[in-house]
């Protein structure tokens, strides 16, 4: 016992005299290699100022790349003269070899040539960039990625399906109002093995003035088949035509944003539907209706066999779908619903609800629900029925007659009978439209009622004709039920007023006829008088 604790007293004291003896010191503490950087420089500083210092290197090997011999003279470095050297690879480092957002490291040992145990160590780092030949120049600077996520994500960790927008602003840091550079922006996804799984494509920014910015926006959908794990989002801003001279990919304090995918592990959120439309809305009674979509399988383990259901009970669709090995890197399954519209269907807007069914049960046969374990949420979707049905008959039915003469200056009183010939009870409100070209209407006496199907009322609509009322008018009788308006168009003659006399022989002169009969009446008057006197005095 009393050996072991002074081998660890014997040790400490090594460790300790060897820290204490530490003569150099060395910065900084990483070298990071790029496209852009083909070689770094770090500086050994002499902090024993009784001796001068001479170091020796122990080179790095990373990934295959050899370095040579830092360049700078290793010996007699004075405590007051801190010495640069210049670490650079052998030969050109091939980044097609290198994974993007992969960091390969290694370290550079600096030793004092006289104590070996007096060292320092720099950790050198190769790291490949989104720009193609690095990060160069500083015309351009990513100031801001902004990621909204529109569906069940966040910012940072995403749905498969979820749809994202991210917005980039570019900031062009030239000072000189006459430095404007044409811009282009691109965006992508890559897995933590550095290959790319979703491309953003490249945006067109245009032309950013000196001191100015612009912001591109990206806008796409989380592939379903993407796998749950960690990711890194890129984003670079180049010079259009020039990305080899002005290049920045640098945000956030990082060259790139991690991402984290997490695949539905909700029961009922395993197969989720895209793309759902009809084909032609609206449809027409008789007439075929097609709805398409695609299943799409976002959770967390693949499906053996999945049920896809369409049901309406009002217009008797009941239909299902059964799709084989629905995994989850799959691409989604087309699936096509075919019914015909039933003869007699009400005009108006159907619900239709689609399900899926899915961990399956082997011990029932696909078509039974039971077959399954779990289900998704439902999904609605609308379909307007319009046009050729046997539900159009009327279902409100509006006669008029007449009830007293129709004379200038006089009321005037119409008879209307409102039937309900419909299934169900509605209620009317009574309007009389376009009274007003020939009279006033003095009052509707019941307006408002109540009738059960099959019910029947007559409406007494009494108008006050105008004085100059004469010859062919119409208005129109509504009978207002909810947002159903029946309508039915009413015509009749009004009798204009007596004339006088005089008014009536200026009518005549306008009209020969008349005439005629009134002097061929005068003659026959007056003959009968003749006749008649004479038989008198016989």
């Amino acid at each position: 016992m009393n050996k072991k604790i002074l081998s660890l007293f014997l040790l400490t004291l090594i460790s300790c005299l060897a820290l204490a003896s530490a003569t150099f010191t060395a910065s900084p503490s990483t070298l990071t290699f790029s496209q852009s950087v083909n070689s770094t420089a770090f500086t050994i500083t002499n902090t024993n100022a009784s001796e001068l210092l001479s170091v020796t290197f122990n080179l790095p090997s990373i990934a295959g790349v050899s370095f040579n011999a830092p360049a700078g003279t290793a010996t007699d470095i004075n405590a007051s003269a801190p010495r640069q050297f210049t670490l650079s690879p052998t030969t050109a480092i091939d980044y097609s070899k290198f994974v993007l957002g992969k960091i390969y490291s290694g370290n550079l040992y600096i030793n004092n040539s006289v104590t070996p145990a007096d060292s320092q160590t720099i950790n050198v780092n190769i790291q490949k960039s989104f720009c193609s030949s690095g990060d160069r120049g500083t015309n351009l600077s990513l100031d801001n990625v902004d990621i909204n996520n529109l569906g069940d994500g966040d910012e940072t960790t995403w749905k498969p399906l979820d749809e994202i927008e991210i917005k980039v602003r570019i900031d062009n840091n030239n000072p000189t109002d006459g430095e404007k550079i044409d811009v282009n922006v691109e965006a992508a996804l890559y897995n933590s093995n550095g290959k790319e799984v979703l491309d953003l494509d490249r945006i067109k920014l245009g032309t950013i003035r000196a001191n100015d910015d612009k912001t591109a926006t990206f806008f796409f959908e989380v592939p379903s088949d993407i796998s749950s794990g960690s990711y890194k989002l890129y984003v670079k801003a180049y010079k259009s035509g020039d990305e080899s001279n002005v290049c920045t990919s640098f945000f956030d304090s990082s060259d790139s944003k991690s991402i984290s995918v997490d695949r539905y592990d909700d029961d009922n959120k395993q197969i989720l539907f895209k793309d759902v439309s009809f084909d032609i809305t609206p449809v027409k009674c008789n007439e075929e209706a097609a709805l398409n979509l695609r299943a799409v399988n976002v959770g967390d383990s693949d499906q053996e066999k999945v049920k896809i259901t369409l049901y309406n009970k009002e217009l008797g669709v009941n239909l299902y779908n059964i799709l084989t090995n629905l995994d989850q890197d799959d691409n989604p399954e087309n699936i096509q619903f075919l019914f015909t519209i039933p003869q007699n269907a009400e005009e108006k807007v159907y619900k239709f609800e689609l399900k899926s069914l899915y961990s399956y049960d082997d011990d029932y046969k696909p078509e039974d629900n039971n077959a399954y374990d779990d289900q998704s949420d439902s999904y609605y979707i609308d379909l307007k029925v319009e046009g050729a049905c046997a539900s159009t008959i009327p279902t409100t039915v509006i006669t008029a007659t007449l009830q007293s003469d129709a004379v200038a200056g006089q009321q005037i009183v119409v008879n209307a009978n409102v039937l309900n010939s419909g299934t169900s009870s509605q209620a009317y409100t009574i309007v009389a439209a376009g009274t007003e070209t020939f009279s006033t209407l003095e009052s509707i006496d019941l307006q408002t009622f109540t009738l059960g199907a099959g019910q029947s009322r007559s409406v007494l609509i009494t108008l006050n004709a105008n004085d100059d009322a004469s010859g062919d008018y119409t208005f129109t009788i509504k009978a207002i039920s909810g947002s159903t308006i029946t309508e039915q168009q009413v015509s009749l003659n009004v009798q204009g007023k007596s004339m006088p006399l005089s008014g009536l022989f200026g009518s005549l002169q306008n009209n020969w006829l008349i005439w005629v009969i009134v002097i061929v009446n005068i003659v026959l008057i007056a003959l009968i008088i003749i006749i008649a006197v004479k038989l008198a005095k016989r």
